[in-house]
């Protein structure tokens, strides 16, 4: 019988091991915090909004409140350009090559540079989702307060106005799109909510009910699922609690999906789809994988079908539409740029995610999130779903881990001088051989 002899201190407990391997990530990206300036202004512009919001019923709020996210998010791609290191030039190289085959047929056709833009922001999101690799946000404390304030808000402005005037509006924008800001922001922040976990989610969860949007219940169902998998084992109540929300959650779903069908002749997505199917039913192979030529508008039977849409027509004012009208992201990326750019899109967002460290769980519901927003609007291409995977990239949900890595570390024995080459305790385990 012998036996071997195994330093406890060498022993990973899961929350060394995470700490472990963010010191990996951190040893191959060194830290760079972004200016106290950088995130208090975007936490201060989203209250700010919503504070003002609040105050206008029956309508939207009255700030262009898309133009000024991505006027941050501008604002960051030249700090990160200019006064950061870049951890992804060969990605970025790749991203300017992908968008010089969109950029060079729309010169040599004379496309509208406004519908040029409005098609392809993804593309310059993904470019600032590679130069905040390596970023780190700081501290969660305004982003947590902007998430909460963001939430009761829209509680307060949606009960509000359903009351006096029966109607539905959003509070910084419309529905569609700040419900999966909402449960993107919630998903970021989860981890250093502690015991308003569970009363964040109750919170989204009316807000999303509230709001009445369908592709917003489906993101709620995906922060739902997200919040299951991150609570304690051991805390049986909640996690059963968390379990049952999940089949409410669908059922309230299948309820508004219903009632807004019957409310509603025919879905108007369905009238966007049956123009996608008119528009490519006589594309071959080559159409399906890399799209229409940079941009092409759709055909005179399209823009006539959706003629009710006409505010969503050229810059130009000739009559012509292009593939925005369409709203829904899978169809418009697909008549564009092709399978090839849906796998684009998607796909560097999670490698992007990946190459941050960013927890797998967390990327894909964030994926799917942005999933869901692209089956009726943008997806990825509004600011709304793209920010909280910018704040995935830039840690805005691990800022806690060093203090957690500190309490990891033995606590001093009373009386004694530490050591900082402290001798690992040891304890003999038997062995059979």
């Amino acid at each position: 019988m012998a036996d071997i002899r195994t330093p406890l201190a060498t022993r990973a407990r899961p929350s060394s091991l995470r700490a472990r391997q963010s010191a990996i990530v951190q040893s191959v990206f060194p830290a760079h915090p972004l200016p106290r300036f950088l995130t208090a202004v975007l936490c201060i512009m989203l209250i700010g909004s919503g504070v003002i919001s609040a105050f206008v019923l029956g309508r939207g709020g009255p700030l262009p409140v898309t133009e000024m996210l991505d006027a941050w998010i501008g604002l960051l791609a030249l700090y990160l350009l200019f006064r950061t290191r870049i951890h992804t030039t060969i990605t970025i190289f790749l991203l300017l090559g992908y968008a010089l085959t969109r950029i060079i047929p729309a010169l040599a056709t004379d496309a509208p540079l406004y519908d040029f833009t409005q098609a392809y922001r993804w593309v310059l999101y993904l470019i600032v989702l590679a130069l905040a690799v390596g970023k780190t946000w700081g501290s969660a404390k305004l982003l947590i307060g902007a998430t909460w304030t963001l939430l009761i808000l829209a509680i307060i402005k949606g009960a509000l106005t359903q009351l006096t005037l029966g109607l539905r509006p959003g509070l910084l924008l419309e529905n569609n799109f700040e419900i999966p800001l909402f449960a993107g922001l919630v998903a970021i922040i989860y981890s250093h909510l502690g015991r308003s976990r569970l009363p964040i989610v109750l919170t989204l969860g009316v807000s999303t009910v509230i709001a009445g949007s369908r592709s917003g219940v489906l993101a709620f169902v995906v922060l739902a699922m997200y919040a299951v998998t991150q609570t304690d084992r051991g805390n049986i109540f909640v996690r059963y609690l968390a379990l049952i929300s999940l089949p409410v959650a669908g059922f309230i779903a299948y309820d508004l999906f219903q009632d807004r069908a019957a409310s509603e002749n025919r879905l108007d997505r369905l009238n966007f789809l049956d123009v996608f199917f008119s528009e490519t039913r006589d594309w071959g192979i080559g159409e399906w994988l890399v799209g229409t030529t940079p941009i092409t508008p759709l055909s005179p039977g399209g823009c006539e079908a959706l003629s009710g849409y006409e505010n969503l027509f050229s810059s130009t004012g000739d009559g012509s539409c292009y593939s925005v009208i369409m709203h829904a992201f899978f169809m418009r990326v697909v008549f564009d740029a092709g399978i090839v750019g849906l796998l684009i899109s998607f796909g560097f967002m999670w490698y992007l995610m990946r190459r941050s460290a960013v927890p797998r769980l967390l990327a894909a519901a964030l994926l799917l999130i942005a999933a869901m927003n692209s089956l009726s609007v943008s997806g990825p291409n509004n600011p709304y779903v793209i920010l909280p995977i910018l704040l995935a990239v830039l840690g805005a949900h691990k800022v806690a881990e060093k203090a957690s890595a500190e309490s990891d570390a033995p606590p001093p024995v009373k009386g004694e001088l530490r050591s900082k080459t402290r001798k690992p305790v040891t304890r003999a385990l038997p062995f059979s051989g």
